[in-house]
């Protein structure tokens, strides 16, 4: 099975390379291609290394305290970072390249070809390989295992469409898990869906969400001019969202006087949804075209936030969060930034990605509600800052229940690297 893997792997590499290469600036092109084939520049550096491997944005910013702490209790350990995507690779370098002096290095996941993967295992003396939440990699897990090296999934997370799936090529899938030594489980659900694949019980370890122990956001470096206007931050939001939210509160904008900063998920979304906002007729500015960290919102309705990473820290300006993702059957975003500032915050329906969920609905930390009922909920927390105030403080409530993820996650790749060190 994993020649028939490395050969359609290939195949579509073949296909997919000019497009990947093509769609990325010109300044980005050669690292981006370079790195892909496991050609990485890091000048008089050497192992041994500990890889780190996150998708995108959210992983990255997931990973944030696992690098710092990694960075605490292994300080001769080379870091290696990697992600997907470019705005990853963005995220990744402004927050854990804060200080040079360390010994972190970030770069574009190489593709899952056995011979690229073993020279950058061999090179830097990789002797852990952690992936964020449901990244498996066949081919990098194989190398790993035949080299020694401790695999663990860290916040691992399984949606019980990807368990589905999983289930169908169960015959591939079983030597990929097998492959891994811990499962760090995000959550008891999560858990399951790994039993239920054929994970053993004594891999998998219910460490609870990383996110939850995420470095606090810093205060917004946008100062709003509020007028006394109710502020709403809509975030994340999926194509379908924009029109299907704003349409419900556009009359609000005058009626109450409502003031709306929009934050569409994908940067390349971020022309598309100006000129909705355009057709719409909406008074809006971009973040980008702020000439300073000030907005008087008596000259504006919307602030589109055409920015990365800016986000969770926004969630700091807002009276009430509409979070995206969840009106549109993408599966929900991080209840956890607003919880972190105490928000109250309106779901759809689709918020299945997000396990704790539940808990925010049951706990009333959280309000699900179908797009034909944003307009009343907006309403009744304009009219009653008190159930804005009890409702966000009881989604920090669960944010901090929840802590000590990082810990006991950290625990588990002491006891590896231990274990590792013991055989070698």
């Amino acid at each position: 099975m994993r020649f028939l893997y490395c050969i359609l792997y290939c195949l579509a590499l073949v296909f997919l390379l000019p497009f990947q290469y093509f769609k990325r600036p010109v300044n980005l092109r050669s690292r981006w291609l370079k790195e892909k084939f496991g050609i990485l520049d890091f000048k008089g550096q050497s192992g041994p290394a500990i890889w780190i491997h996150a998708v995108s944005v959210g992983e990255t910013l997931g990973a944030r305290g696992l690098v710092n702490s990694l960075r605490e209790r292994f300080p001769g350990s080379l870091i290696l970072f990697s992600t997907m995507t470019d705005t990853g690779q963005d995220i990744a370098r402004r927050e854990l390249l804060r200080d040079r002096s360390q010994r972190i290095f970030i770069f574009y996941m190489p593709f899952d070809i056995p011979f690229i993967i073993r020279r950058i295992l061999k090179k830097y003396r990789v002797s852990l390989f952690i992936t964020m939440e449901t990244e498996l990699w066949p081919n990098t897990f194989k190398e790993c295992k035949r080299l020694g090296i401790p695999i663990i999934i860290a916040n691992a997370r399984i949606s019980e469409r990807s368990m589905k799936g999983y289930k169908k090529i169960g015959f591939f899938m079983q030597p990929v898990l097998r492959a891994v030594n811990a499962f760090c489980s995000a959550s008891k659900i999560d858990a399951e869906r790994l039993i239920a694949l054929g994970v053993e019980e004594s891999r998998i370890h219910i460490t609870g969400n990383l996110k939850f122990d995420m470095p606090p956001p810093g205060q917004a470096e946008l100062s709003l001019k509020t007028g006394g206007r109710i502020i709403i931050v809509i975030g994340s939001t999926h194509p379908g969202e924009e029109a299907l939210i704003l349409r419900v509160l556009k009359d609000l904008i005058k009626a109450r006087g409502i003031f709306i900063i929009l934050a569409p998920r994908h940067p390349q979304r971020f022309n598309e949804v100006a000129g909705f906002l355009r057709q719409e007729n909406i008074n809006f500015i971009r973040r980008t075209e702020l000439s300073g960290n000030q907005l008087d919102t008596a000259s504006y309705d919307l602030l589109l936030l055409d920015t990365i990473g800016e986000l969770s820290s926004i969630y700091s300006l807002a009276d009430i969060v509409i979070l995206g993702g969840s009106f549109v059957p993408v599966g929900g975003h991080n209840l956890l930034e607003p919880a972190y500032w105490s928000r109250p915050v309106i779901c759809g329906r689709y918020m299945h990605n997000f396990p704790l969920a539940e808990e925010f609905f049951k706990e009333g930390a959280a309000i699900q509600a179908e797009p034909q009922d944003i307009l009343k909920h907006i309403i009744e927390l304009c009219d009653a800052p008190e159930m804005r105030l009890e409702t966000g403080k009881r989604a920090r409530l669960i944010y901090e229940r929840n802590r000590g993820a990082l810990e006991r996650t950290i625990k588990i790749i002491e006891e590896l690297m231990n274990d590792r060190r013991q055989t070698h």
